[in-house]
């Protein structure tokens, strides 16, 4: 039997549906998984003076889990069957969600700047394209290919401030190339989301994958405290670091995720990450003072054209193909 929530879910998304094949819930929640997600990068790169990768993402798991328990006891009495059921599907989502992204990425900002960070980024789309098409055969759409590289274009002028001696100058270090690896294991997750099994609910799955997350995250925190002796201290930023990415990084914007593949396909629903940048340039300019500059309403235009560009033949056929 389905249970309230899973029903709900089912029916918003259904209910989203435009006549003309859109589906603007998927198009919201997406946009505001970006905005939220965007605050790993900050949260991460803000505290990395104090607080190693290990703590921070290992304790950001297992708050969301206990978040999460207390505000679905009925959900849990029904779910746990089918997540045990699927648990090594899980473990492997925790894995790569917990070790091989969020890990891998605050292990990156520790050295790697925001921009070449930011930079980084952007290659996921077209590996969720890539990743979508070898695993599961998913075709790639010349629409969506020219999403990819225009929407590629627009976060390249963001990040280089218009300027190509900026992106020429550009100096890579170890800490980039565990942003990458981050990257890849964010697509391998967002490729693998849409593949959950119908019967498990939204929530129970998130909770599942944050569980296994922490199982998976436990052994790099005990040797990060016991090998490396580096300590996770509750000091206020370390506090609100966690907090942030258990609420608004994990329990809203990773439900958010899910829904928008689940009705757009991995391929179509990451060419919205094109939006970090934006949202990034966005929050500096509102937050931190920063001045608004043409090259930052050049790139808006070529991020919002390739979003376009991507979802286009699924509006113009009214279909769900990633």
């Amino acid at each position: 039997m389905t249970d309230p929530i899973s029903r709900s879910i089912d029916d918003a998304g259904s209910k989203a549906r435009s006549p003309l094949g859109g589906d603007w819930l998927a198009y919201v929640v997406l946009v505001l998984a970006v905005l939220f997600m965007v605050g790993n990068v900050i949260a991460g790169r803000a505290v990395r003076e104090v607080s190693p990768p290990g703590g921070l993402t290992f304790w950001r798991s297992v708050l969301a889990v206990v978040l999460l328990l207390p505000f679905v006891p009925f959900v849990w009495r029904t779910q746990i069957p089918r997540l045990l059921a699927h648990w090594r599907f899980f473990f492997f989502l925790g894995l790569v969600w917990g070790v091989g992204g969020h890990f891998t990425v605050v292990t990156g900002l520790q050295t790697t700047t925001a921009i070449n960070a930011g930079l980084i980024a952007t290659t996921q789309p077209a590996l969720a394209f890539l990743g979508a098409w070898l695993i599961f055969g998913d075709p790639i759409s010349r629409h969506q290919i020219a999403g990819v590289v225009v929407g590629l274009a627009g976060v390249t002028v963001i990040v280089a401030r218009g300027d190509l001696d900026v992106l020429l100058s550009l100096d890579f270090v170890p800490g980039d190339f565990w942003v990458q690896a981050g990257m890849v294991g964010f697509v391998v997750f967002t490729v693998l989301i849409k593949r959950l099994p119908p019967a498990i609910n939204p929530l129970a799955a998130i909770g599942a994958v944050a569980f296994a997350a922490a199982i998976c995250l436990a052994p790099v925190y005990a040797y990060e405290v016991l090998v490396m002796d580096r300590i996770t201290h509750a000091d206020v930023p370390t506090v609100q670091a966690i907090f942030y990415l258990a609420i608004c990084a994990t329990l809203i914007a990773v439900p958010f995720l899910h829904i928008g593949v689940s009705r757009l396909g991995p391929g179509r629903a990451t060419v919205f990450f094109y939006l970090s940048p934006v949202f990034a340039a966005g929050l500096a300019i509102t937050l931190l003072g920063e001045s608004f500059h043409g090259y930052h309403g050049a790139g808006m235009v070529l991020v919002l054209a390739g979003i376009a560009l991507a979802n286009r033949r699924a509006r113009r056929r009214g279909t769900q193909d990633g």
